[in-house]
C-alpha cells in the first residue's frame, strides 16, 4: 500500500464542545481525512497557515530549530496508522546520509511539516478506514464506501439496515441530544457561539453548526469572521435540520417526523417547544 499526498484543507471547531478537527484533503481527489486535535496544536497550525509571526518561538518552531541545529532535514510527515480510534504519525527526517522516522502525534507532525514546507502523506490503509467523501446529493460527507456504515451495523447486530436508515437514526439521536440540552441546560441559539477573538483577528478556525460531519457550513480561511454572516449561517443550519430559527430549538414537526412525539410533548410541558 502506498502513501498518498494530502493537503491541509481547513481546521474546524465544534460549537458544542469547542474541540478542533483538522481536515486533510487528498491532493488528487475529493477524499478527506478528519483528525481531532488539541486547541494548542490547532492554533499552532492555523497561525502558520495564516503567516502569523510570534515574538518568541513556539514549541514547534523550537523543534524545527533543533532539527536544523543538529544538521537534519525534515522530508515529510506521514499519517501512517489508525488503531483504536487513535491516529499515529511519523515525521521523516534525514540526517548524516540516513533517514529516520520519528513517532509523533499527527498534530505535531502537521505543525512541523507546514513550518518546513514539506509534503504531508496519509497511508492508504488509514484512508481506507477513515477517509470520507463529499456526498454529491446532500452536500455532506459520508464515510468512504456508501454502504460501509450499514454493512458494519448489520454485521454487528444481525439487523439489516440501509444507509438511509442509519442516517435517520443518527438524526434522531442528534435531535434527542439537542432536546435534552434545551430542557436541562436551557440551551438557545444565543449559546451557539464562538469566542469573540475569532471576530477580532484573522483565523483559520472554521465554524460548524455544530460539527457533525456536515462540513458544508463555515468559513474555512481568512477573517476576521463577520458576525452578521455567522448569524446567517446559524439561520441556514437551523432551517436545514428543522429547528426553530429564533430559538434554535427542535420543532414539533421535526420531532414527530422522527417518531419522537413523546419528546415533543415533554418539551411542550416545560414551555420549550416553539
Amino acid at each position: 500500500m502506498a502513501n498518498i499526498e494530502m493537503i491541509i484543507d481547513s481546521i474546524r471547531m465544534s460549537l458544542m464542545n469547542y474541540q478542533r478537527v483538522v481536515i486533510l484533503k487528498e491532493k488528487s481527489s475529493d477524499r478527506y481525512l478528519p483528525i481531532w486535535i488539541g486547541q494548542t496544536e490547532a492554533d499552532a497550525i492555523a497561525m502558520k497557515l495564516q503567516g502569523v509571526d510570534t515574538p518568541r518561538p513556539l514549541t514547534h518552531d523550537f523543534v524545527c530549530q533543533i532539527i536544523d541545529f543538529l544538521g537534519g532535514n525534515v522530508e515529510s510527515a506521514i499519517i501512517d496508522e489508525l488503531k483504536n480510534d487513535t491516529f499515529y504519525a511519523k515525521l521523516v527526517v534525514s540526517v548524516n546520509d540516513r533517514q529516520v522516522q520519528i513517532d509523533c502525534r499527527p498534530s505535531d507532525a502537521l505543525a512541523v511539516a507546514i513550518r518546513k514546507r514539506v509534503p504531508i502523506f496519509a497511508h492508504d490503509k488509514v484512508l481506507q478506514k477513515a477517509g470520507i467523501l463529499l456526498h454529491e446529493k446532500t452536500d455532506v460527507f459520508r464515510f468512504w464506501g456508501k454502504n460501509m456504515s450499514s454493512e458494519f451495523f448489520s454485521a454487528v447486530t444481525g439487523v439489516d439496515k440501509d444507509v438511509e436508515d442509519i442516517w435517520r437514526a443518527g438524526e434522531a439521536i442528534w435531535n434527542l441530544r439537542r432536546a435534552a440540552m434545551v430542557k436541562r441546560e436551557k440551551r438557545t441559539r444565543n449559546e451557539d457561539k464562538i469566542d469573540d477573538i475569532h471576530f477580532e483577528q484573522q483565523t483559520n478556525i472554521a465554524t460548524t453548526l455544530p460539527l457533525d460531519f456536515k462540513f458544508g457550513f463555515g468559513i474555512r480561511r481568512g477573517g476576521p469572521l463577520d458576525r452578521a454572516r455567522f448569524e446567517r449561517l446559524k439561520d441556514s443550519y437551523y432551517k436545514l435540520v428543522g429547528w426553530d430559527v429564533n430559538t434554535g430549538w427542535p420543532t414539533r414537526t421535526k420531532l414527530e417526523e422522527l417518531g419522537m412525539k413523546d419528546v415533543a410533548d415533554d418539551l411542550a410541558r416545560v414551555g420549550k417547544l416553539p
